[in-house]
């Protein structure tokens, strides 16, 4: 592949990920999110901002999962896009992390 190929491939994944970006924004955001597969099936637990039906601040369950790109930011369940923030794995890392300082 050319230098010029990659710079194109590297500029067309940039505006589609700035296009997903824009799309999600009104979206439900979890933060502090994990999959939980205890009920048979893999659902989102975290906790919720921007959902129609869930307080804001409140841990909830997601429905099933139906895709899943957290390295792209979001989630789609059965119902609905997700947003997600930071994960719980990421989150207890860095409260870990700052305990010891």
């Amino acid at each position: 592949m050319s230098l010029e190929e990659a710079e194109l491939r590297e500029a067309m994944a940039h505006r589609l990920h700035a296009a997903s970006q824009e799309a999600l924004a009104g979206q439900p955001l979890l933060e502090r999110w994990a999959i939980d597969r205890s009920l048979g099936g893999a659902c989102l637990v975290g906790y919720v901002s921007g959902h129609p039906l869930i307080a804001d601040g409140r841990f909830m369950r997601s429905s099933l999962i139906r895709r899943h790109a957290p390295e792209a930011g979001w989630a789609l369940t059965l119902n609905r896009f997700y947003r997600l923030g930071t994960s719980m794995e990421d989150w207890l890392t860095a409260s870990l992390e700052a305990s010891r300082r």
